[in-house]
């Protein structure tokens, strides 16, 4: 079943297989809907691009924020939680996204404007992780202090997460089913350093 996602939160669970929850909000009525009122759908290929939910430096794909409902939501949006597999989610490449870039090619010195550049991003990246284009991509989110995490759409559309989502009509119902936050820049498998704003 495919459905729109249009913004997307992540929590992580110490206990148990440290299930990682992730929150995201989907269009109304584009999930099933479940005896407790809830919504719950497979991720599954077919996903389209979500230009329009882009902040810089990043670009289009489902973008996440490390707390439940972290993001404004817009009238009429579900309040997701989004699970992934836990072995898969660990081995898949991730990476700082910086705003510039300075690349030392040939003897010569280069500056880069990572902002919303897919090709030069994937260049950057292809210096930090294996599969550059399929890598899990961090940053902060423009000029806000909140920092993002862009899952390709690639990675969404190739099942490679095995992604799940549980849906609810409200904020409320979410923080109830999650309430967890992440601190992404204390995860040890992030390649690359945070630059936070233009700095």
């Amino acid at each position: 079943m495919q459905f729109r996602l249009s913004r997307l939160s992540i929590s992580l669970s110490t206990a148990g297989e440290r299930k990682k929850e992730e929150e995201l909000t989907v269009r109304k009525g584009q999930a099933p809907r479940t005896e407790e009122g809830r919504r719950t759908a497979r991720v599954t290929p077919s996903l389209p691009a979500f230009e329009e939910l882009t902040n810089p430096p990043l670009p289009p794909s489902p973008n996440t924020v490390p707390e439940p409902a972290g993001w404004p939501a817009q009238p009429g949006d579900w309040h997701c939680a989004l699970t992934a597999d836990s072995r898969k989610l660990e081995r898949i490449g991730k990476a700082w996204i910086k705003y510039t870039w300075i690349r030392e090619k040939d003897d010569e010195i280069e500056l880069f404007n990572l902002i919303g550049d897919e090709e030069r991003i994937v260049e950057y990246l292809g210096t930090l992780v294996a599969e550059p284009e399929r890598a899990l991509r961090f940053s902060d989110v423009g000029a806000r202090e909140e920092l993002q995490m862009l899952i390709p759409t690639a990675v969404v559309n190739g099942g490679d997460l095995d992604l799940w989502a549980v849906c609810f009509e409200t904020e409320a119902e979410l923080r109830a089913f999650s309430d967890e936050v992440v601190d992404w820049e204390a995860w040890g498998d992030i390649q690359g350093e945070p630059q936070h704003g233009y700095s």
